[in-house]
């Protein structure tokens, strides 16, 4: 995933009141430009943010869930779980702030 897509993501969330969870990078992890040529590093067009991005592919343990510096965890509040002795489905009720 481009960083433009998380970053729009997480802004539109927290425009709603919506909580955002950020899980992972993926394979490929954003990285500042190159000094030097890398074989490994690639840019791409972030057609989101309208710039272009490097990224370098890490591996999802070490591109890690850091967005902008910090990582997301956020979750709905659950507000009552209700079941019914007819059917063992439960309905889970969310609250948003």
């Amino acid at each position: 995933m481009l960083p433009g897509w998380a970053r729009r993501i997480r802004d539109q969330c927290q425009a709603a009141g919506i909580p955002f969870h950020f899980k992972q990078w993926g394979h490929w992890a954003p990285v500042p430009a190159p000094k030097r040529e890398s074989s490994l590093v690639r840019k791409f067009w972030d057609e989101v943010a309208g710039t272009e991005i490097y990224m370098e592919p890490k591996g999802k343990k070490e591109a890690g869930r850091r967005l902008d510096g910090r990582t997301y965890d956020e979750f709905p509040r659950r507000k009552a779980v209700l079941a019914t002795s007819e059917s063992s489905l439960i309905h889970e009720e969310f609250e948003f702030e």
